[in-house]
């Protein structure tokens, strides 16, 4: 059976990325994970994260207009508690979308000007990538819990969002307590315990 092209995309994107991350210093033979492809990998992820959190917002619109709010005399898009949910959602998609900003900005900034990061400036980097994702998906999980059963279709673009944002958030150098160890470490004078930063 035959994949589907997004599918096969997919699968040799991630095949090459894990491909380049492993590599042979030159100077020591030292085998290591690159940290350019690592970073490669996160920026991958938190671009399509932010691309499936942006989705979600006209999807919910149509989930919502004109609806009656089941077993209530309510119309959904007339109920407060939508206005609210509404609000609150593309907000926290708002806030993810803007920490993910800065932290490409500034890796943007160091890069033009060819100089080396600073370690803690690294660290927390890699936090705003775990925080910018979590906030995405909360952003999300805020819209989908309130838009009714039609989220949960196999076709609705709400439901894959959510579901692909929560495995997003789950890939371990997205992992928010891993993260938030290595930055505070960094911020408190300490080697990271990891050669990814």
């Amino acid at each position: 059976m035959t994949q589907p092209s997004s599918i096969r995309t997919v699968s040799i994107a991630a095949a090459l990325c894990l491909l380049v991350a492993c590599v042979t210093d030159p100077y020591t033979g030292e085998k290591k994970v690159s940290k350019t492809a690592a970073g490669a990998v996160i920026g991958g992820a938190t671009g399509a994260a932010i691309g499936a959190a942006r989705a979600v917002l006209p999807e919910y619109q149509a989930a919502v207009a004109g609806k009656q709010l089941m077993y209530t005399d309510h119309i959904h898009d007339e109920y407060v508690a939508s206005h609210i949910a509404i609000a609150e959602g593309a907000s926290l998609i708002d806030i993810g979308e803007m920490i993910l900003y800065r932290a490409a900005d500034d890796i943007d900034r160091f890069a033009q000007a060819g100089e080396r990061m600073p370690m803690v400036m690294r660290g927390r980097i890699r936090m705003d990538c775990a925080e910018g994702v979590r906030y995405l998906m909360e952003g999300v999980d805020k819209l989908f819990h309130t838009a009714g059963a039609a989220g949960l279709s196999l076709r609705s673009a709400m439901q894959r969002a959510w579901r692909n944002l929560h495995a997003t958030h789950m890939h371990g150098l997205l992992a928010h307590a891993p993260s938030a160890e290595i930055y505070g470490r960094l911020l408190l004078g300490k080697e990271p315990n990891t050669p990814i930063v």
